[in-house]
C-alpha cells in the first residue's frame, strides 16, 4: 500500500495568478513550477508521481516544490539566488568593449585586460579573461 495523496486547496485568487505567471513569465523553470501547482490542486489532485510523469521531471522535483509552495505560497516558486561570487563579464553587454580592446592590443594580452580593468573598475585574473574569449568565441560567428 502506497503513501496517501495529499491535495492541495488552492484559493481562486491563487489559481489566476499562477495560471497569469504560466502564461506570461520569460521562465520555463517558473512555468513549469507554475503548472506543477495547478496540477496538484486541481479537483482531480493527482499524485506527485502521476504529475512527474505527465510534465516531464523527477518526483522529487515536484514534492519539492509542492512543499515550497505549501511553507511559502507562490514566492515560494521562485527561484533562490545562486551563492558565489558574481559574474566580472556579462556575455551581451561587455563583449563589444572586450573585443575592442583585445584588436587594439592583439599581441599583448595584458595590455588589453589592463584596459579592461580600468573600463569596468575591478581587477581580474588574465584567466578569467581568455575563459570569456574563448567563450565568447565558441557562441560567435564572428571571432576576436
Amino acid at each position: 500500500m502506497g503513501r496517501r495523496v495529499t491535495s492541495l486547496d488552492l484559493s481562486v485568487e491563487d489559481r489566476q495568478e499562477l495560471e497569469k505567471a504560466l502564461r506570461r513569465t520569460d521562465s520555463i523553470k517558473y512555468a513549469r513550477r507554475c503548472k506543477i501547482i495547478l496540477l496538484k490542486g486541481s479537483p482531480v489532485s493527482p499524485s506527485n508521481g502521476s504529475i512527474a510523469k505527465h510534465i516531464g521531471v523527477q518526483l522529487v522535483t515536484v514534492a519539492k516544490w509542492v512543499r515550497r509552495y505549501r511553507k511559502d505560497g507562490i514566492s515560494g516558486l521562485q527561484s533562490k539566488p545562486i551563492p558565489g561570487r558574481p559574474a566580472i563579464f556579462d556575455p551581451i553587454r561587455d563583449a563589444a568593449m572586450v573585443k575592442e580592446q583585445v584588436k587594439k592590443n592583439r599581441q599583448r594580452l595584458s595590455l588589453a585586460q589592463a584596459a579592461i580593468e580600468k573600463a569596468k573598475g575591478r581587477q581580474m585574473s588574465p584567466d578569467t579573461l581568455r575563459r570569456f574569449l574563448k567563450n565568447l568565441t565558441q557562441h560567435s560567428t564572428d571571432y576576436v
